[in-house]
Parts: structure tokens; C-alpha cells; sequence
């Protein structure tokens, strides 16, 4: 593990969002893992300011802050180090940048103006800076993140888009975009009133570097692309003529265009109203390659998780570095409810979140809605069992968990908070009640809680994540 100080490079890692960190060639979706177990790089922020303690970093959608609080082991209280209003209406998603320094942060914006993205200096922002780096703008209600090289792309919910940009070493840090990408759907979906349009609720690179997938809650599909880092830009991914559900491939949508030799797309079709929202690539430890074993997706309107199989097909014609596999194959293994454990999905539910940590080989995720713990006012996280060699009962239901508050609409999983270093914590923005609850793992025990105001953390915490 790899320590920074204030002085140095105030900041790190952030453990995502879906997630974990994959290994130092390619990051994806980087946040919630468990260090020190795992050889993976995480990197904490740590100052003679805050000796000893550890920093929480809180994007809220109601109150447009970004919030960086301190916390001490000693007396688990939180006490506010930055407060930045500059990312208003609604920082809903934060990324900090490969080289350890910057921090993205997206913004809703209007419908009319659209959204934008936002850059910062890690190190001003501990200081209570708020100038930033540089701005783009992006789709309608942007809502992920994900980079890869030069290469960082968005999602826009509310704008039916996906928008891809290039990355520079300085100014001005960010450019473009370069590409973007509007999606239709033919006719409305099953659930008329979340799926009468196209809505990509995030962006998600394989652990190769080579894939982007893009969950389509609107439309019932995860899109695929191949991602060509010399042009910052992204290209369909196309599958061997043949190919496709008549193939015994399940979940692929096949559609001939006319070439000889291929057809296009590869996009992965899920179950009618499923509403995907966020997958998490899984790669089993004791793999030297960067190639995910799984991919596991959370429906938000269904409330189950499917699990796919990744096969990579490596390319017969081009061996370089940029186009090692002609295409990604997803096979479906599994698919699971997230109420498994209490046998009925409960009325308004809709799951949020999905993360894994490594050292237990367990899965995360966040239910939103439910009012499983009534007597506690508080929603539920489900957690499942990974074998990796399940066949196909890869996934198997564990528990169900308060998140001790309304909407946890994010969560963090982290170790070591209190000092020893094999305990694991799992922090859950809870933005119905506008509180962030701490929960040590073993024996669900809450730790710390924050809630709106005080030390000026804002409503409607959306994301948080430790530096």
C-alpha cells in the first residue's frame, strides 16, 4: 500500500460504483476495495493535520456540494475539512484521475444547456479550494464516469447519450468531446414509466481496457464497444457472421448489416423490464491475466442481478497492444434476485448500487425503496456468495443488511478504517434521509453517521468514496 501526504499528492485511488480496482495496466471502474488483502494499488491521503485518520469525499444531488470530511479511529466523529459548491446542481458522480492528482466530477446541468464535467485539483480542494481545472460539457443529466488511457467517456441519463473525450497531461486537462453518441428505442418499454426512452445509466471499461460496456435502463440492452485510444474515440463491436442467440450465444442481439463476414452489434439484450443500471466486471485472483471471468449486472426495475460469462476472443488478423481482441463474448449463467434471502421483491424497490470485495468474494448491493428494516427507517443491502467455479450457480444469496437510512443510492467498501487491517466497512450514501452510515462488516455493527448539516454536509448525498 502506497501512502501519499498532503504535501505530496493529496489523494488516491478512489475505491467504485459500481466496484474494484483492476490491476495497474487498466483500471476500470475504480472504487470499493479492500486493500491490503489485494494486490491492487489504494491510496490513502493522510497529513499531520489529520493524523491518523482517513478522508470521506461526498458528492450530494440536492444541495449541489461536494463535501471532505475527516475521520479519526479514535473517536469515529467526522469534522469537515472542504466544502465546494462549484459543481452545482448535482455532483452526482466523482473520479479521480490515473495519475493520482485530479478529480472529475459530473453535473447535471438543464435540460436546454445539458450537463457538464468538471475538473479539480485534489490538492486544492483539500484546502478548500474550489477553482477548477477546466469544464466540458456533456448529455443531459450525466450520471458515470469511466477512463481508460486518454480516454474518458460519460453517460447522460436524461440525454440519451454518450459522450467521449480526450484526456491531456495539462492544459486544458480535458477536450471535446470528440464523440457523441444519441440512442433511440423503437417503441416504449414494459415498464412505460421508466422505459419510454433510451436512458444509459452508466459507463463501465473492461479490465482489458479494450471494452466499454453501457448499461441502457430505457432500453433493456448493455451496449458494446471497442474503444480505439489512438482516436479517443469508440466503434460498435462487431461479432463473426454466424454468430449471435440462434448461435447458442444467450443475451446477444444479432443483426445483419449487409457485410460479408460480420454483423453488428454485439449488444447484450436483457430480460423484458429488467431496466439494466450498473454492471461490475469480476476476475478471479488467482488469474495473471487482466481478462474478467464475469460480468455481473443489476436490474433496477427487476431487481435481480444476471451473470454473464466473458470470453475473449482474441484477434487472428492484428497483434498489437490497441487491438489484441477482435470481440467480447457475454454468456448468461445466472440470474438471481436480490430478495432471494426474504423470498417476495417488496413494492417501489429498485436496486441502486452493485460493488464486490475480493477478500471474501462477496457481492454488494443496494436497495433503494424496500423499507426491509421498518423498524430501524432504513432500506436494505443484499450481499451473495462468488464461486467462481459455480457453474451456473456462480452467485449464492448470504444476507440482507439495514443501510440505516432511506435511498442508498451509493455505496464504498474500504478495511482498515479503525486500524486493523483485515476489518471491512462498507459506507452507504443513504440520499433519501441525507445521512452517510458506516457499517463494520463483521457482525453489521454501525460505526459512524453523518447526517445533512452537520459539518456542513449538504442533502442528498449521492456518492461517496475514501481517499
Amino acid at each position: 500500500m502506497t501512502i501519499f501526504s498532503l504535501s505530496m499528492v493529496p489523494v488516491l485511488q478512489l475505491i467504485q460504483s459500481t466496484a474494484y480496482i483492476i490491476p495497474t495496466v487498466y483500471p476500470s471502474q475504480v472504487l470499493r476495495v479492500r486493500p491490503l488483502t489485494f494486490p491492487y494499488d489504494h491510496i490513502i491521503m493522510t497529513a499531520s493535520t489529520f493524523e491518523n485518520s482517513r478522508i470521506l469525499l461526498t458528492g450530494t444531488t440536492n444541495s449541489g456540494i461536494i463535501t471532505l470530511h475527516s475521520f479519526l479511529p479514535k473517536t469515529q466523529k467526522f469534522n469537515l475539512v472542504s466544502h465546494i459548491s462549484s459543481s452545482a446542481p448535482a455532483p452526482s458522480w466523482l473520479r479521480a484521475s490515473r495519475d493520482k492528482q485530479k478529480l472529475y466530477v459530473v453535473t447535471a446541468g438543464t435540460e436546454e444547456e445539458g450537463g457538464g464535467i468538471n475538473i479539480y485539483k485534489l490538492e486544492d480542494l483539500s484546502r478548500g479550494s474550489g477553482a477548477k481545472l477546466g469544464s466540458v460539457a456533456s448529455g443531459w443529466e450525466p450520471v458515470s464516469l469511466d477512463d481508460v488511457g486518454r480516454v474518458l467517456i460519460s453517460a447522460a441519463y436524461s440525454g440519451h447519450r454518450i459522450d467521449i473525450y480526450t484526456i491531456h497531461e495539462g492544459t486544458p486537462f480535458i477536450s471535446g468531446p470528440n464523440q457523441s453518441i444519441t440512442y433511440t428505442i423503437p417503441a416504449p418499454g414494459h415498464n412505460l414509466g421508466r422505459q419510454e426512452s433510451s436512458h444509459p445509466h452508466q459507463v463501465l471499461i473492461d479490465p482489458t481496457g479494450h471494452f466499454l460496456t453501457v448499461p441502457d435502463l430505457g432500453a433493456d440492452l448493455v451496449r458494446i464497444y471497442r474503444i480505439d485510444q489512438k482516436s479517443c474515440t469508440v466503434v460498435p463491436m462487431s461479432v463473426p457472421h454466424g454468430i449471435g442467440t440462434e448461435a447458442g450465444i444467450p443475451g446477444h442481439v444479432r443483426v445483419d448489416d449487409g457485410m460479408e463476414g460480420m454483423v453488428v452489434p454485439g449488444d447484450l439484450e436483457t430480460p423484458s423490464g429488467m431496466g439494466p443500471r450498473h454492471g461490475i466486471f469480476y476476475r478471479a485472483r488467482e488469474k495473471n491475466s487482466t481478462e474478467a471471468d464475469y460480468y455481473f449486472l443489476v436490474g433496477e426495475l427487476s431487481n435481480d442481478v444476471a451473470v454473464y460469462e466473458c470470453i475473449y476472443h482474441r484477434s487472428q488478423t492484428i497483434q498489437s497492444d490497441d487491438f489484441k481482441y477482435d470481440w467480447l463474448e457475454f454468456r448468461l449463467r445466472q440470474i438471481i434476485s436480490i430478495y432471494t434471502k426474504i423470498g417476495k421483491v417488496p413494492a417501489n424497490a429498485t436496486a441502486a448500487e452493485i460493488a464486490i470485495s475480493y477478500s471474501t468474494n462477496t457481492l454488494y448491493v443496494s436497495n433503494r425503496g424496500d423499507n426491509t428494516f421498518s423498524a430501524q427507517a432504513s432500506d436494505s443491502i443484499s450481499t451473495f456468495d462468488i464461486n467462481p467455479r459455480g457453474g451456473e450457480n456462480v452467485l449464492c444469496c448470504k444476507d440482507m443488511y439495514p443501510c440505516g437510512g432511506r435511498g442508498p443510492r451509493h455505496f464504498d467498501l474500504c478495511a482498515g478504517l479503525l486500524g486493523e487491517a483485515d476489518e471491512e466497512f462498507v459506507t452507504v450514501a443513504c440520499e433519501g434521509s441525507s445521512e452517510v452510515v458506516v457499517w463494520k462488516v463483521e457482525g453489521w455493527k454501525e460505526v459512524a453517521r453523518i447526517k445533512a448539516g452537520e459539518e456542513r454536509m449538504g442533502e442528498g448525498p449521492a456518492w461517496v468514496g475514501w481517499l
